[in-house]
């Protein structure tokens, strides 16, 4: 009976050990959307006194600005996606084939681990000298850094998990490399082709400092739209712009969590 009462009291300490790290990951996504509930036009939370209202929603969607920002970062988004997948899936497919190209895994996920202020003075310095900064493209090149080694993980570990038997009875049927690829191994990725997109869009969607030094012009987006304003004051509608960014962000993840688990079925 004791030892019953020591695994039920461990397991309810397990459970509420998982639950404080879970509130504690969660909390300021909670207190972000609360804020931009906040009726008042300081930083506050809404209290059952104070009610709750979607005018900094509307704020944002009509401001120039905020619209002009969200769209880029929607655009850009898409574009890092993209570029993430289509550089990947034939990076997965070469090591596939040829095992001494493995080591290229290890090279390109390097920009993920490096600081990314020395990625955006290091992208800044490089696409000044083309006369490319301030432009989409040094935007989406720089955010594709880090897209591409989550797109390059996603693939090559549901490439990992193919039967390599699939792609030989192709072959023995007739089929060139190049139609056995497409036609049976590409199929069979999609849903991690999808996942590698959703992620090099999140990591775009949520990248700052980067985007500081290369954006300029009409090619701002909405993080660096909103930065300057929270250096100044902090007002309900910037609560209201990341609220957005991470609802957006939240809804891809989950997606690509869908997805992911269709994959390993």
């Amino acid at each position: 009976m004791i030892a019953g009462l020591r695994r039920r009291a461990a397991g309810a300490a397990f459970h509420a050990f998982a639950l404080a790290v879970v509130a504690f990951v969660l909390a300021p996504f909670v207190i972000s959307l609360l804020v931009s509930f906040n009726p008042g036009r300081s930083i506050g939370v809404p209290t059952p006194t104070t009610g709750v209202t979607l005018e900094w929603y509307r704020v944002v969607l009509t401001d120039t600005l905020y619209r002009q920002g969200l769209t880029t970062s929607l655009l850009v988004g898409v574009l890092v996606a993209v570029a993430s997948v289509v550089l990947a899936l034939p990076l997965v497919v070469a090591m596939a084939r040829t095992p001494r190209l493995r080591t290229l895994s290890g090279l390109v996920v390097i920009p993920a681990t490096v600081p990314t202020v020395v990625l955006g003075m290091q992208s800044l310095v490089a696409f000044e000298a083309v006369g490319l900064r301030g432009s989409l493209l040094s935007v989406v090149a720089a955010h594709t850094m880090w897209g591409l080694p989550l797109a390059l993980l996603v693939l090559k570990a549901a490439h990992d998990r193919l039967d390599p038997r699939l792609g030989e009875a192709a072959r023995s049927l007739g089929a060139s490399a190049w139609r056995a690829g497409w036609e049976v191994t590409v199929p069979l990725l999609g849903p991690a082709i999808a996942v590698g997109g959703l992620l090099a869009f999140v990591a775009s969607l949520n990248e700052l400092v980067m985007s500081l030094f290369l954006a300029g012009g009409r090619v701002r987006t909405l993080p660096t739209v909103v930065w300057p304003q929270v250096r100044h004051a902090v007002r309900p509608d910037v609560a209201a712009a990341s609220s957005l960014l991470l609802l957006i962000a939240l809804a891809a993840s989950g997606l690509a969590w869908l997805l992911w688990r269709r994959q390993r079925a």
